[in-house]
């Protein structure tokens, strides 16, 4: 049978090699663009339709009331963990301020700050925040957590000359059923 099989897997590869090229590079940022903004992962849209099954078809038409209160439950926990995720993004991307910039001088594979921070969030329950910087690319992110906020230190991979600096923050809360990407760009 992988013998069988085998021949499809090979032809797919090279399907998928021959239309890589710039229309699936643009492609590729048009899907990631819209899965910035929409708010539910995977496993949220798989809950979220288990839960409203639970609500509605067991709940109310079976008068299943265990699986009701679940299900509502579940619906309740999803609605502020999707506000929280919602209300941090937006503060986020209203309240941040361009970083100071990096030394001038930098060495390939040591650590240096940046001078970017953002915060902790320690106090807010449920939402956690990530970040990877997009441009330039090869850099590898240490990110530690100092006096309510969470610093970045930067370790380059490779010597070069860069214009700006392309962060992607993803805010996100705990259990993975919601979150929002934003791009922080500074020159």
């Amino acid at each position: 049978m992988r013998r069988l099989l085998a021949p499809l897997g090979s032809a797919a590869i090279r399907w998928v090699r021959r239309i890589g090229g710039p229309s699936f590079t643009v492609a590729r940022a048009v899907v990631r663009a819209v899965r910035d903004k929409f708010p539910l992962t995977w496993l949220g849209l798989l809950l979220a339709g288990a839960a409203l099954g639970c609500v509605f078809y067991y709940g109310r038409q079976r008068q299943d009331l265990v699986l009701y209160v679940a299900g509502l439950g579940l619906l309740f926990l999803m609605a502020l963990t999707l506000l929280l995720v919602t209300i941090v993004t937006i503060a986020l991307r209203l309240g941040w301020k361009g970083a100071p910039r990096p030394p001038a001088r930098v060495e390939a594979g040591t650590e240096m700050a940046t001078g970017f921070s953002l915060p902790g969030l320690g106090w807010l329950p449920f939402v956690s925040i990530d970040w990877q910087w997009r441009e330039p690319e090869g850099v590898k992110l240490v990110i530690e957590p100092r006096r309510g906020r969470l610093l970045e230190r930067a370790i380059c991979r490779e010597r070069g000359e860069h214009s700006r600096t392309v962060r992607r923050v993803v805010v996100g809360d705990v259990f993975g059923l919601s979150w929002l990407a934003v791009t922080l760009e500074e020159p």
